[in-house]
């Protein structure tokens, strides 16, 4: 899920006057009084009501176990209302992608005001969910995998995703990055490369609840590995990588015929994508409608070196907005509090543990909820809590059972 920055901010105004509940109500009748709530809508970007138009919202207001819904647009709404605690709620969509939510709560004794803040949201159908970046064996980093679903009911289509990948420490001093990371401005190929679906638009379609797998070589690494390895066979992948000889002159890469490629949009180094992520973290985005990506990373504006450095090799910088799904792993041998992150806080909130470095297994995103046989996972922008950590994970398997919730 992609949540554009927003930050929350709840105003409730209010007396709290307790009175009888036993007198004559305004209008007469027998029982609880009743006062004006005013509720008004808020938010931090001016622009969003111009895109709300006149685009109705459903406020849902509760009191105990009754609940009732009503409309409410950007002039908002007065309602009438027996005395009482209420909590408030605000929903609604500018697109299929794009949702908005708030949430207050008022003590409601005498005339009062609401004010709640939207938070727009854009919801990411494609996610990743499932990540092998730790090796089955010492010195074998060729098995790594990872897993793309739809986790939404609409066909989706993978046609210009694009996979971006940071490979090294979690930082345990303030990365040269970090200015940039905090205002959401990513080097999207610290890790080897930038990559991305082929297709003009709706040539790779993904079902709803489907799943493929997307392998740096696409065979059976459990008997191309040494002995004694815990490697997966990755020989019915749905996609590889494959740094040819054009990109690397020394490429040991092999191009396994069977396999569809992705397209390498901008390569740094390296003939194995995303190599062996102990610490580190991978995204997935999407260029605006109408932006190629290849002519975005060719051009010089959107490239940039190492903060601070003198050093030649140039990253592809990709703002947040265009952030799909992005997920970081940390060694478990480090304090997260000692890290420092590779994304903004409102695309990743906490690090999930990696799995034991060269034990054949990943981290894979829980189950919620099944219906039908088909699987929904957990995505809250926290990969700590959407992921369960050191897991053997096994290539395109199918999930029909609900995952515990995690610990506190």
């Amino acid at each position: 899920m992609k949540k554009v920055f927003v930050t929350i901010l709840i105003a409730a105004a209010a007396v709290a006057s307790v009175l009888s509940s036993c007198q004559k109500n305004p209008e007469g009748e027998e029982g609880v009084k009743k006062y004006n709530l005013t509720v008004k809508l808020a938010v931090a970007d001016s622009l969003l009501f111009e895109d709300l138009g006149d685009k109705s919202l459903t406020l849902s207001y509760s009191k105990g176990a009754d609940s009732k819904d009503v409309p409410i647009d950007t002039a908002g709404v007065i309602l009438k209302l027996p005395q009482g605690t209420y909590s408030l709620s605000v929903s609604g969509k500018l697109s299929p992608s794009v949702s908005l939510s708030g949430a207050a709560s008022v003590e409601l004794y005498q005339d009062a005001e609401a004010s709640i803040e939207l938070t727009q949201i854009m919801a990411s159908p494609l996610i990743f969910r499932a990540i092998y970046s730790c090796c089955g064996i010492k010195g074998y980093t060729r098995d790594n995998f990872f897993e793309i679903v739809n986790n939404s009911d609409e066909v989706q289509y993978l046609d210009g995703v694009c996979l971006g990948c940071y490979s090294g420490a979690n930082y345990t001093s303030a990365s040269a990055w970090l200015p940039l990371v905090q205002k959401g401005l990513y080097p999207g190929d610290v890790g080897g490369a930038i990559i991305a679906f082929p297709g003009s638009g709706k040539e790779h379609p993904l079902e709803p609840g489907q799943a493929i797998v997307l392998a740096n070589d696409a065979t059976d690494h459990s008997t191309k590995a040494p002995a004694g390895n815990n490697c997966p066979d990755l020989s019915g992948a749905d996609w590889e990588v494959y740094i040819g000889s054009d990109l690397k002159s020394n490429t040991k890469d092999t191009d396994y015929a069977d396999v569809p490629n992705m397209e390498v949009i901008h390569f740094v180094s390296n003939d194995v994508w995303c190599q062996s992520i102990q610490n580190g973290g991978a995204f997935m985005f999407r260029m605006p409608e109408g932006v190629d990506v290849k002519k975005f990373a060719a051009d010089s504006t959107n490239l940039m070196i190492t903060p601070g450095t003198q050093a030649q090799t140039y990253y592809v910088m990709i703002p947040s907005e265009y952030v799909l799904d992005a997920v970081s792993l940390r060694n478990t041998a480090k304090d997260e509090s000692t890290l420092f992150p590779f994304f903004a806080s409102w695309d990743e909130v906490a690090m999930v543990p990696q799995a034991t470095q060269n034990s054949g297994n990943g981290v894979r995103r829980r189950v919620v909820k099944v219906e039908n046989g088909r699987a929904y996972y957990q995505d809250t922008n926290n990969s700590k809590k959407d992921f369960i950590s050191n897991v053997k994970i096994v290539p395109g398997a199918e999930y029909t059972e609900v995952d515990p919730e995690p610990e506190a």
